[in-house]
Protein backbone atom coordinates (compact mmCIF):
# COMPACT_ATOMS: atom_id res chain seq x y z
CA UNK A 1 0.00 0.00 0.00
CA UNK A 2 1.41 3.12 -0.95
CA UNK A 3 1.69 5.69 2.02
CA UNK A 4 -0.16 8.99 1.89
CA UNK A 5 2.92 11.15 1.73
CA UNK A 6 4.15 9.28 -1.34
CA UNK A 7 0.91 9.65 -3.31
CA UNK A 8 1.28 13.27 -2.69
CA UNK A 9 4.90 13.07 -3.56
CA UNK A 10 3.86 11.53 -6.99
CA UNK A 11 0.85 13.89 -7.62
CA UNK A 12 3.45 16.87 -7.18
CA UNK A 13 5.86 15.60 -9.82
CA UNK A 14 3.14 15.30 -12.20
CA UNK A 15 3.93 17.74 -15.48
CA UNK A 16 0.88 19.64 -16.80
CA UNK A 17 1.34 17.36 -19.51
CA UNK A 18 -0.05 14.43 -17.32
CA UNK A 19 -2.81 16.62 -15.76
CA UNK A 20 -4.26 17.25 -18.71
CA UNK A 21 -4.41 13.03 -19.91
CA UNK A 22 -5.87 12.50 -16.72
CA UNK A 23 -8.32 15.35 -16.57
CA UNK A 24 -9.50 14.00 -19.98
CA UNK A 25 -9.41 10.15 -19.43
CA UNK A 26 -12.50 11.08 -17.36
CA UNK A 27 -14.56 11.78 -20.08
CA UNK A 28 -13.55 9.24 -23.08
CA UNK A 29 -13.76 5.75 -23.17
CA UNK A 30 -10.56 5.33 -24.14
CA UNK A 31 -7.63 4.21 -22.26
CA UNK A 32 -5.11 7.65 -22.33
CA UNK A 33 -2.57 5.51 -20.61
CA UNK A 34 -2.39 2.42 -23.00
CA UNK A 35 -3.09 4.46 -25.81
CA UNK A 36 -1.66 8.05 -25.21
CA UNK A 37 -3.01 10.82 -27.16
CA UNK A 38 -0.76 12.32 -30.16
CA UNK A 39 -0.46 16.12 -30.97
CA UNK A 40 -2.21 16.24 -33.76
CA UNK A 41 -5.43 14.14 -32.52
CA UNK A 42 -8.56 15.67 -31.96
CA UNK A 43 -9.94 15.92 -28.43
CA UNK A 44 -13.80 14.59 -30.19
CA UNK A 45 -13.55 12.46 -32.97
CA UNK A 46 -9.94 11.12 -32.13
CA UNK A 47 -10.03 10.98 -28.03
CA UNK A 48 -13.79 11.06 -28.02
CA UNK A 49 -14.41 13.72 -25.33
CA UNK A 50 -17.69 15.78 -26.37
CA UNK A 51 -18.08 19.70 -26.88
CA UNK A 52 -20.38 19.49 -23.77
CA UNK A 53 -17.74 18.26 -21.31
CA UNK A 54 -14.94 20.29 -23.09
CA UNK A 55 -16.69 23.53 -22.39
CA UNK A 56 -18.37 22.64 -18.48
CA UNK A 57 -15.44 20.70 -17.16
CA UNK A 58 -12.13 21.08 -18.78
CA UNK A 59 -11.98 24.61 -20.27
CA UNK A 60 -13.22 25.66 -16.57
CA UNK A 61 -10.23 23.64 -15.18
CA UNK A 62 -7.71 24.99 -17.09
CA UNK A 63 -8.60 27.69 -16.74
CA UNK A 64 -8.30 27.33 -12.31
CA UNK A 65 -5.36 24.62 -12.53
CA UNK A 66 -3.07 26.64 -15.43
CA UNK A 67 -4.11 29.93 -16.95
CA UNK A 68 -5.45 31.97 -13.61
CA UNK A 69 -2.23 30.64 -11.76
CA UNK A 70 -0.02 32.18 -14.58
CA UNK A 71 -1.68 35.40 -15.23
CA UNK A 72 -2.63 34.70 -18.14
CA UNK A 73 -6.49 35.35 -19.51
CA UNK A 74 -9.55 32.80 -19.00
CA UNK A 75 -9.91 30.93 -21.79
CA UNK A 76 -13.84 31.86 -23.34
CA UNK A 77 -17.03 29.40 -23.30
CA UNK A 78 -17.23 28.01 -26.85
CA UNK A 79 -12.69 28.06 -27.07
CA UNK A 80 -12.65 24.42 -26.69
CA UNK A 81 -14.59 22.43 -28.85
CA UNK A 82 -13.90 18.67 -30.16
CA UNK A 83 -11.85 20.18 -33.09
CA UNK A 84 -9.17 21.43 -30.66
CA UNK A 85 -6.12 18.96 -30.93
CA UNK A 86 -4.56 17.78 -28.14
CA UNK A 87 -1.50 19.62 -28.47
CA UNK A 88 -3.57 22.89 -28.76
CA UNK A 89 -5.27 22.25 -25.07
CA UNK A 90 -1.68 21.74 -23.67
CA UNK A 91 -0.90 24.82 -25.00
CA UNK A 92 -3.38 26.35 -23.59
CA UNK A 93 -2.25 24.70 -20.36
CA UNK A 94 1.32 25.94 -20.76
CA UNK A 95 2.29 22.16 -21.04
Amino acid sequence: MVATEEAVQSLAALSRKAEVIITLQAFTARSLTANPPADGESLGENIGVGDRNLDRFVRPWINKRFRVPDGKPRIPPGAITGKTTFKQLCDLAGA
